[in-house]
């Protein structure tokens, strides 16, 4: 197999989210993909529990690249501020309003996100969400 080129980002501003965030939403708008595939790495598997922490979030549109928000990692430049907590929430909220949403244990990632006060309204059919997963 040929190896896949990979684009990952790690997002360490408000502004590199947003600039992020626009470039999905124009993808999508224009086409030029079916959906986002959200992944989440946690610090357990409570997700009811305030002390656990819903470390980073990814997102993608395509094999091979993803867009990684240090959500409430240790090594978060967001950690402990409100303000930028709840703007990345209004900017991922934003996207899952409008496009379509799915990934690997999605079920787990979707009640993390809940919980967390992230609303995906659309989900992703499995086949396509697959097709984005297989490598």
């Amino acid at each position: 197999a040929e190896p896949i080129e990979s684009d990952y980002r790690i997002l360490l501003s408000l502004s590199e989210l947003r600039d992020a965030c626009d470039i999905i939403l124009a993808e999508f708008r224009a086409g030029l993909c079916e959906g986002l595939s959200v992944d989440v790495e946690t610090s357990s598997l409570e997700m009811t529990d305030p002390a656990e922490d819903l470390c980073t979030i990814s997102i993608t549109t395509k094999r091979g690249s993803a867009f990684i928000i240090p959500y409430e990692h240790r090594e978060s430049p967001f950690n402990n501020d409100g303000l930028a907590m709840s703007a990345i929430r209004s900017m991922l909220n934003e996207l899952f309003a409008e496009i379509p949403c799915g990934g690997h244990n999605f079920k787990f990632d979707y009640k993390w996100l809940y919980v967390r006060g992230f609303y995906i309204k659309k989900i992703r059919s499995e086949e396509h969400t697959s097709e984005l997963q297989s490598h």
